[in-house]
């Protein structure tokens, strides 16, 4: 009994260092090879595509361009016709009108 009263604190410690691990291995793990990408075309801008598609991604327009910009290594919001960039909605999340477009 004195072993675990000389070293609660350690144990409690250890314990919350392995369940946080295990938490950040679980959302480490949500990656976005489910995600749609699409080719950019001309005349194409991440304003763009966040009008069309942060309703359906469920986030504010801003939230939505920060997200590609950082996903896709893009920097100072500039993309060219031709790149494909991940968008963060999946292909079961389209509306069909868009979905055929695609």
């Amino acid at each position: 009994m004195s072993f675990v009263k000389n070293y609660s604190y350690g144990l409690v410690l250890i314990v919350i260092v392995f369940i946080s691990s295990i938490i950040l291995i679980a959302v480490s793990s949500c990656d976005t090879k489910d995600y749609i990408q699409i080719e950019v075309g001309e005349g194409d801008t991440l304003w763009g595509f966040a009008e069309k598609y942060s309703e359906v991604a469920k986030m504010p327009t801003n939230k939505f361009i920060e997200w590609l910009e950082e996903e896709n290594q893009i920097y100072n919001g500039l993309i060219y016709e031709g790149q494909t960039i991940t968008l963060p909605i999946s292909q079961e999340e389209l509306p069909v009108d868009v979905a055929f477009m695609e």
